[in-house]
């Protein structure tokens, strides 16, 4: 999907705000350092792709400066207005434990930066094509690349049209006078003129520490061993020098990359989802006569098989996941961290209607509660224009009118303003607001969110600026049923008919 006005409206709710990419290139230098006050610095290493305002660059020079000369210890305060920082855990989470050989951990680089219009900054994944692989090598490689380092020297030794070498130990570079144990302070004169857009094989003539921190490896291929904190004390990658520096924040990253590793890096869920994936585009990737493997490798990192191949190319998707998996879950700073407390999770029964898991107590911050939802809309309710899409309806419980403008309703306690109410949204005392979940703010009358409702069971989360509201998480949900509080504005939750914008009803 392109980042774009699309994008951000579809998961922020506004298409409002600025939005940066840095471009790929082994040693970019976009890792959010701060570079003084001067814009021009910035501008050759983030392109940015929306209006182009002076306030969006000293936003962002501020967010920089904020990151590289706040204390540890005062740093998470600073950032928290400024900065989703559970969202860059994540993303910092899922580039080391899918070992993104083009993420941020080993290039500072190939990533989106997107401020929302309330002035948070956001960071998203952009360049995914080289994750999970074992080293060097096609997807889910038998061989372990080492915690990062282009083997051998420095990336543009080996241009676009060539293979790299295998893995293997680098060998002393004393001859490298130039390879510096620190460079953080490059003078800008070292980098390309403005207009550079950052191509694959062409590195700035000024040399960084590669992942391994100054001193280290230069450049970056992990395997299914790289470890959790790498680039942890690199100048070149503050999200991770500076933002893992506080011992709260590390502490909640490495938490994210265990969740990740016992939660998503497990073939028996990973497993259909490739076996589907494959029986898609197996035919089309048979007939490519330009595909920069063979078929016979492509069958191979997508076979169900558990051993990887021998063959050069002819390791599995399957292979990694599971290295990866038994790497991260038995490694020492990962076994010996706290559980990190989740939110509560639906429970299922054995027949049709859903029940809910054990629901959080109604807030006493505001009388607005999310009141009833219905996720498998295809003939009940009608949207004023005539369509049936999911519903979220809102209730309010007070005895006073509730202006509910800048609140947020978003189904991802990782992402809870994905949708804002516009100005002037007023819930009268004792009323109900319906919001279509369509994901298409731009729709015609009425609300519509940014996301939809999934059948299967999620959550839908009620927040404002200060924080969470309330909240429901559910199960699948039958068609033409809704899924509501009875009565209206309680804490007791039941399969009802749906009735939106109307008191909940009990169902037949």
């Amino acid at each position: 999907q392109q980042f774009n006005k699309e994008f951000v409206a579809e998961h922020y709710g506004s298409s409002k705000g600025a939005r940066w990419k840095v471009n790929g290139n082994p040693q970019a230098d976009g890792g959010l350092r701060y570079l003084g006050e001067d814009v021009s610095g910035y501008r050759q290493r983030f392109e940015i792709k929306s209006k182009d305002h002076p306030e969006s660059w000293k936003a962002l020079i501020s967010l920089c400066r904020t990151i590289e000369q706040t204390p540890p210890e005062k740093l998470e305060q600073a950032l928290e207005p400024i900065l989703d920082i559970d969202g860059l855990l994540w993303f910092l989470a899922f580039d080391v434990a899918l070992v993104n050989n083009d993420g941020y951990w080993t290039r500072a680089s190939d990533y989106s930066i997107y401020r929302d219009r309330g002035g948070k900054f956001h960071i998203l994944p952009h360049d995914m094509n080289e994750a999970m692989r074992g080293g060097h090598g096609p997807p889910g490689g038998g061989r372990r690349g080492r915690p990062g380092g282009f083997p051998g020297g420095r990336p543009d030794e080996f241009p676009p049209d060539r293979a790299r070498p295998a893995a293997g130990p680098a060998a002393p570079r004393n001859d490298r006078p130039d390879r510096e144990p620190d460079r953080a302070n490059l003078p800008q004169r070292d980098f390309p003129p403005r207009g550079f857009r950052g191509r694959r094989g062409r590195g700035f003539p000024g040399r960084f520490p590669g992942p391994g921190g100054p001193g280290g490896p230069g450049g970056g291929h992990g395997g299914v061993d790289l470890e959790p904190l790498v680039s942890v004390d690199n100048p070149r990658m503050p999200l991770r020098s500076k933002v893992l520096a506080v011992p709260a924040l590390r502490q909640r990253y490495l938490q994210r990359v265990r969740a990740i590793a016992e939660r998503s890096l497990d073939w028996k869920t990973l497993g259909p989802i490739v076996a589907q994936c494959r029986l898609l585009i197996e035919k089309e990737v048979e007939a490519d006569t330009r595909k920069l493997e063979t078929f016979e490798a492509f069958q191979a990192a997508t076979s169900n098989a558990t051993a990887a191949d021998d063959r050069p190319g002819g390791s599995s998707l399957r292979s990694f996941v599971e290295q990866r998996r038994r790497f991260l879950l038995e490694h020492a700073d990962l076994a010996r961290l706290p559980r990190d407390p989740e939110p509560p999770r639906s429970a299922k029964n054995g027949g049709k209607k859903s029940v809910p898991g054990k629901q959080p107590p109604l807030t006493n911050r505001s009388t607005v509660v999310i009141n009833e939802l219905m996720a498998a809309n295809e003939k009940t309710v009608a949207t004023p224009d005539g369509k049936f899409e999911d519903w979220i309806e809102l209730f309010n419980r007070g005895n006073r009118p509730v202006d509910v403008s800048g609140f947020f309703l978003s189904d991802s306690r990782e992402s809870p303003r994905k949708w804002s109410f516009p100005a002037g949204t007023v819930i009268p005392a004792g009323g109900h607001l319906v919001i279509w979940a369509d994901k298409n703010p731009r729709a015609g009358r009425g609300l519509h969110a940014g996301f939809k409702l999934s059948q299967g069971g999620e959550g839908v989360y009620l927040s404002d600026k200060k924080g969470l509201l309330d909240q429901v998480d559910f199960g699948p949900q039958d068609s033409e049923v809704s899924f509501g509080r009875f009565p209206d504005g309680t804490a007791s939750w039941r399969s009802l008919a749906p009735s939106a914008g109307k008191t909940n009803q009990r169902s037949g």
